[in-house]
């Protein structure tokens, strides 16, 4: 009995601590940003579209446009570029990293075009053109002219929110009178009403629900 009881007493269970490795966990990462900028080394040369790694302040790729780029925009899913160039062309491009400059596409305007300021909408894209008293609307890959909607005297802006029924074109006038805007029905693009608004007019902001 005894003997069984000296046994026992030394068959306890000896807990040893046991060490396991935990691989360390970094910051969490960073949603992909870019930022694009558009510049032109001079009024005859081609300008560049350079695209950088918002986060990691990285230059990814530079592009060549059309010449002298002065007006740039982003499609309402910022996904697509537009410029409008001093050569009387329209340049569009994807805003990817693995952008290269065969991949920027041109469209060329009617002559006497005179475009000031572009916006895409999801199906196509609208140029004001003081040049031909028009907004040009264009559609397609590359963007392609199916027809200018005349408009009053001196379009300067078009705006609108990317699927809306609707956009507006804004319009100066002439001699120093009153301008308007033109609402282009996108559905068929066609205007169907114009609204007096005061002189001089420049630009204007949509809110969601027009």
């Amino acid at each position: 009995i005894v003997a069984g009881l000296a046994s026992m007493t030394g068959c306890g269970n000896t807990y040893r601590p046991v060490v396991s490795a935990i691989n360390p966990v970094g910051p969490a990462g960073q949603p992909v940003k870019y930022a694009v900028a558009i510049s032109s080394p001079s009024p005859t040369s081609n300008g560049l579209a350079t695209l950088v790694d918002f986060s990691g302040d990285t230059v990814l790729v530079t592009a060549s446009l059309g010449v002298n780029p002065y007006y740039f925009i982003l499609n309402g899913t910022g996904t697509t570029g537009y410029t409008l160039n001093s050569d009387k062309t329209v340049t569009s491009f994807d805003v990817s990293p693995s952008l290269i400059s065969s991949e920027v596409l041109e469209t060329t305007l009617l002559p006497g075009a005179n475009p000031v300021s572009l916006f895409a909408s999801t199906a196509s894209t609208y140029i004001s053109d003081p040049g031909t008293s028009s907004v040009d609307q264009l559609a397609g890959t590359p963007p392609a002219l199916k027809q200018p909607l005349p408009v009053t005297a001196n379009p300067i802006f078009v705006v609108g929110q990317s699927g809306s029924p609707r956009i507006y074109a804004i319009s100066q006038g002439t001699g120093g009178g009153p301008g308007d805007v033109a609402a282009i029905e996108t559905s068929g693009n066609t205007i169907s009403s114009t609204l007096p608004v005061g002189r001089g007019p420049v630009y204007g902001v949509m809110t969601n629900d027009l």
